[in-house]
C-alpha cells in the first residue's frame, strides 16, 4: 500500500478554477484525495520546476524527465492513469465514471541527477471541475491522455 505523506482536501465551487502549490522532496510520495460526483469533467494544467539554488526554480525539461511518477485511482481503486512525467508542464483531463473518492499520488524517485542531488521540486497546478451536463463544450479526455499529465485532484461540493 502507498504511504501518503500529505493528504490534502480541496473544496471547489462548480466551474471555478483554483490553484495548488506544493514542494516535493526526492524519495517522497504525496497523495491527494477528493470526493467527486458522477459525470464530472476534471482538467488539470500543471508546471513542475527544480530548485536549482535556494528557491531559484527552473522549469528545464532535461532536469525533470523521468524523475516524477504519477498515478490516479478511481472510486473502485482502479488505476485510471499511470505515467512518468516528461517535461516541466502538461495537462490531464478525465471524466468521472462514478461518484466517490478519487486519489492522485505523485512520487519523486529514480537515479537521475535530480535525485542524486536531493533537489526539491515545486509543483503548481491550476484546475477546473465542471459537471458534464453543465459543460458548454465537453473536453474529450481520450485525445489528451497520451500527451497530458495529472498531479492533483479536486473536490466538488
Amino acid at each position: 500500500m502507498r504511504t501518503a505523506v500529505v493528504a490534502l482536501v480541496l473544496v471547489l465551487l462548480l466551474a471555478q478554477a483554483e490553484a495548488l502549490y506544493v514542494i516535493l522532496v526526492p524519495g517522497e510520495e504525496k497523495c491527494f484525495f477528493t470526493t467527486l460526483p458522477e459525470h464530472t469533467d476534471v482538467q488539470l494544467d500543471f508546471t513542475l520546476a527544480v530548485d536549482t539554488a535556494g528557491r531559484n526554480w527552473n522549469q528545464s525539461q532535461s532536469k525533470i524527465n523521468g524523475d516524477v511518477h504519477l498515478s490516479v485511482r478511481d472510486v473502485m481503486d482502479r488505476e485510471i492513469y499511470n505515467t512518468q512525467i516528461e517535461g516541466g508542464s502538461g495537462r490531464f483531463v478525465f471524466t468521472t465514471t462514478g461518484a466517490g473518492e478519487y486519489s492522485a499520488c505523485v512520487e519523486v524517485a529514480g537515479k537521475r541527477s535530480i535525485i542524486r542531488s536531493r533537489r526539491r521540486l515545486q509543483f503548481t497546478a491550476d484546475f477546473n471541475v465542471q459537471k458534464e451536463d453543465e459543460t458548454a463544450e465537453r473536453i474529450e479526455s481520450e485525445c489528451l491522455f497520451s500527451v497530458c499529465h495529472v498531479i492533483s485532484l479536486l473536490q466538488h461540493l
